[in-house]
């Protein structure tokens, strides 16, 4: 697969890294707009990998807590027909501060784009993080995730080994 990543390239600044421009994207309340931005932008190049008799990977693109909302499955699903790439070929990728304190109800969101085929993966997330939001968050247990990156798996791993089945 490959992963669509957000870059900003400015004419003095030079290329401004995701850790500074993101944060100011999510004060003045754009990221919405930008993810909307991200997944046209995708499937519209899938569509030009795919009409260029390309085998297409399937794209990973990242997913702010501040995108989850009702409409977020719909926008997917229009996006997807206009662009006319299935949803299989798009994978929305977490943080586990997405999905591990569901206090806005964000696995709603995220349960609706599985249900129409994309696939959802969690990245980055501590195994004991996770394993605690699963046990407690039954909205979290109940999410078909198709991928978790867990982050430095081995340390966490080799301290209760005796705990997880992998």
């Amino acid at each position: 697969g490959a992963e669509a990543l957000l870059r900003w390239r400015h004419d003095a600044l030079g290329n401004v890294p995701p850790g500074v421009f993101v944060p100011v994207a999510e004060d003045i309340g754009i990221v919405p707009e930008l993810g909307r931005w991200v997944v046209e932008t995708a499937c519209r190049q899938l569509r030009a990998w795919s009409d260029a008799g390309l085998t297409a990977p399937r794209l990973a693109v990242n997913l702010s807590p501040l995108e989850l909302g009702p409409q977020l499955a719909e926008h997917w699903r229009r996006t997807l027909a206009e662009s006319r790439i299935t949803p299989a070929q798009l994978e929305v990728e977490l943080t586990e501060r997405c999905v591990l304190h569901d206090e806005d109800g964000s696995a709603g969101a995220l349960t609706a784009l599985s249900d129409i085929g994309v696939h959802v993966s969690l990245d980055e997330t501590h195994l004991e993080r996770f394993y605690t939001a699963v046990k407690e968050t039954p909205a979290v247990a109940g999410l078909m995730l198709q991928r978790v990156s867990l982050a430095k798996f081995r340390e966490t791993i080799g301290e209760h080994i005796g705990e997880y089945k992998v």
